[in-house]
Order: C-alpha cells, then sequence, then structure tokens
C-alpha cells in the first residue's frame, strides 16, 4: 500500500507540469476562441453595412430582377479605405453568399468614415488581444498555483480556475447561437 502511494506520488510529480501545460492551453483557446466569435459577428456586421452601402436603392432592385449573366455571388466584400490619397483594399468575409452587379465597383471609403474607423478598431482591437492582460493573469494564476501549493490543493484550484474556461466557452457557444 505505501509503494502503491509512493508511485502515485511519484507520477503525480511527473505528470504535473505537463498537466499545467495543457491547461494554460486550454485557457488559452477557449479565451481566444470567445474574442475571435465576438469579432466575427462584429466583421460580419460591418461587412454587410459596407455591401448595403455600396448599392443604391435602383441598384438593389436591378440585383432582384437581373438576369444571371449580369449578376455573381461571392462570400465576400471588397472595399478601399482611402489613405493618404492612396486606396488600401480590405476583402471581408460576409458570411453566406450574396449577389453583385457584374459591374459593381467596389465602394471607396474615407479615413474618417464611421466604417472605416470601425474597421480600423477592430484590427486594433483584435491585436491587442494576442497581448492581453487578462490572458497573461489567467495563466500566470495557474503558475502560481502551480509552485505554491500541494498537488491536491493544486487541483482544487485549477477546478476553480477552469470554471474561467468553461464561462468564456459558454459565452462563445451563446454567441455563435445568436449568429
Amino acid at each position: 500500500m505505501v509503494n502503491t502511494a509512493k508511485k502515485l506520488r511519484a507520477t503525480a510529480v511527473q505528470e504535473r507540469p505537463y498537466y499545467i501545460e495543457n491547461l494554460k492551453h486550454l485557457i488559452e483557446q477557449a479565451y481566444y476562441r470567445h474574442h475571435e466569435t465576438l469579432f466575427e459577428c462584429e466583421i460580419n456586421n460591418l461587412a454587410l453595412e459596407i455591401y448595403l452601402r455600396s448599392y443604391s436603392v435602383k441598384e438593389m432592385q436591378m440585383l432582384v430582377t437581373a438576369p444571371n449573366d449580369l449578376v455573381f455571388s461571392s462570400d465576400s466584400i471588397k472595399f478601399y479605405i482611402k489613405d493618404n490619397d492612396e486606396q488600401v483594399p480590405v476583402r471581408l468575409d460576409i458570411g453566406d453568399n450574396n449577389l453583385f452587379l457584374v459591374d459593381h465597383s467596389p465602394v471607396v471609403l474615407e479615413s474618417d468614415d464611421e466604417l472605416a474607423v470601425h474597421y480600423r478598431d477592430i484590427i486594433r482591437r483584435m491585436t491587442a488581444l494576442r497581448d492581453s492582460d487578462e490572458l497573461t493573469a489567467l495563466l500566470r494564476r495557474v503558475d502560481t498555483l502551480a509552485q505554491s501549493r500541494t498537488y491536491t490543493t493544486f487541483i482544487r484550484e485549477v477546478k476553480k480556475v477552469s470554471k474561467h474556461v468553461k464561462t468564456a466557452e459558454r459565452l462563445m457557444n451563446k454567441a455563435n447561437s445568436e449568429r
């Protein structure tokens, strides 16, 4: 019985670093998945706004009645953002296929246009997400727990931390279902 307990303890000590790294990886994945889903929803809304802005009411009516050789279907929309007299091309995924007139030219947004500002804000937030203080704090907490507690206490604390992962996954699923 004593030998079995020693073996279990030895195994736990050997597997602990792997378990900790795996836990950190799962937390990181759930964190990014949650935020990426929110960004995806925002980008789809932005793309739809740009799509609707790029057509007049008359052109929208033409889309409905136009023969097949005058329209094409696409799952992304291209537009330009004017920046220092240069037009920077941007392509956004719309999600489902949408109809475009064959002779349709992409919309050009001024750099201070609300949609261009919104696009740049989304990109800035996505970039900032990679260097997130919130995620770093969560991962540091896992490391701190691993270094300062006994293995049993560590497992108990890990279960508390994993609630953050479950909460993030629940929020992600909710965002997916609302789309």
